[in-house]
């Protein structure tokens, strides 16, 4: 299977990550050294789906942020609302030591897929999905 080729240069993928970041008001430098180390793994792993096409934060026309993954393989899209307190609440079934459940909740409910989400994922675009939870999952 032929890799997507890189559509967009480091730099305007950093500049994509960074709407999401401003949106969320997340500042990297305010975590830990651990949770810092953490972070920046996970900026790198979006940063590289922004620049083969597979992912995309922009902000709509009433300036709501709007995240978009695109599938690897069968193109298919999955746009993520704006966190809110329901999908707060949609976490809250799950054990606090489930992050794996609260993650696929969370992303499940942005997504209007719900759990079943995770039925369409696999390999590259489960872990993009996953690095979009750790973050939204500091809001």
């Amino acid at each position: 299977m032929e890799e997507k080729k890189i559509q967009l240069s480091e730099e305007s993928a950093k500049a994509q990550l960074q709407i999401f970041l401003d949106y969320y008001e997340l500042d990297l430098e305010d975590e830990d050294k651990d949770m810092k180390r953490s972070m920046d793994m996970f900026s790198g792993k979006l940063i590289r789906a922004i620049m083969k096409g597979r992912l995309e934060f922009s902000l709509n026309e009433s300036d709501r942020l709007v995240i978009t993954q695109i599938l690897k393989d069968s193109k298919e899209k999955f746009t993520y609302k704006v966190i809110d307190g329901e999908s707060k609440l949609a976490m809250r079934k799950y054990d606090v030591n489930d992050a794996d459940g609260k993650m696929f909740a969370l992303m499940g409910y942005l997504s209007g897929e719900g759990y079943d989400i995770m039925k369409k994922l696999e390999s590259v675009d489960l872990s993009t999905m996953q690095a979009i939870a750790i973050f939204l999952m500091r809001v």
